[in-house]
């Protein structure tokens, strides 16, 4: 398929947009190798959720790779959170992805997502645009974070100003829950919203006290 592809784009039987960047020839063959998979995607399925991981689990473990070396991933949604929690009953570690709402994070603190005990799950921020978005990022307080060498490099130019830094000159705190630093102004202002929120949102925020898992999700 990759050799299909770079033949169409040489041969000119591609087209190619205006706004052509180099890594169109990449983002052609993940459209289709989205394109093959997306009718094999069960996110409305609970124990099909569960088979799935269970799959990669005897595949890794046949590899010869440790459970305490992976995780795999589940769309931070109703049935697949369900599924989750019966996956890490079986000690197979999950990590909540597209989590794009309050509620979708505590659904993931309510299935255990990289949970040790009751702890609260651990934030690995990713899909960063623009190095001050991953500037933000840090500012918020994220534990780990994926960034592409693109915003690196970005971030590699940007001047550094320590007065303006979060936490600049505290020691890192040995556990990232213990301390929280005072939030900026900017990230203050947005602490009671919910941009992702729908048009018709009653203001109201989501809580802990509230079982988002219940019913398959359907608080999400």
């Amino acid at each position: 398929m990759v050799e299909d592809i770079v033949r169409r784009v040489r041969d000119g039987l591609e087209s190619i947009p205006d706004w052509y960047v180099p890594s169109t020839g990449k983002t052609i063959i993940a459209v289709l190798l989205v394109k093959k998979d997306i009718n094999h995607i069960n996110a409305h399925d609970v124990y099909a959720v569960v088979k799935h991981a269970r799959v990669y689990f005897e595949e890794l473990r046949r590899t010869g790779i440790s459970r305490d070396r992976f995780f795999i991933k589940i769309p931070s949604t109703g049935p697949p959170l369900n599924g989750a929690k019966i996956v890490e009953a079986g000690l197979i570690r999950t990590l909540g992805t597209a989590l794009f709402s309050l509620a979708r994070a505590i659904a993931c603190g309510q299935e255990d997502c990289l949970e040790t005990d009751k702890e609260q799950p651990f934030l690995k921020n990713a899909s960063f645009i623009a190095p001050k978005e991953a500037m933000t990022a840090g500012e918020i307080g994220c534990h780990t974070a994926n960034i592409s060498h693109e915003v690196l490099n970005g971030l590699a130019k940007l001047p550094y100003d320590g007065s303006e830094q979060p936490a600049e000159g505290q020691p890192k705190s040995q556990h990232v829950y213990v301390t929280s630093g005072k939030l900026s102004d900017l990230l203050a202002k947005i602490v009671n919203d919910d941009p992702p929120a729908v048009a018709d949102w009653d203001g109201k925020l989501a809580d802990t006290k509230t079982d988002c898992l219940a019913n398959e999700g359907a608080e999400l």
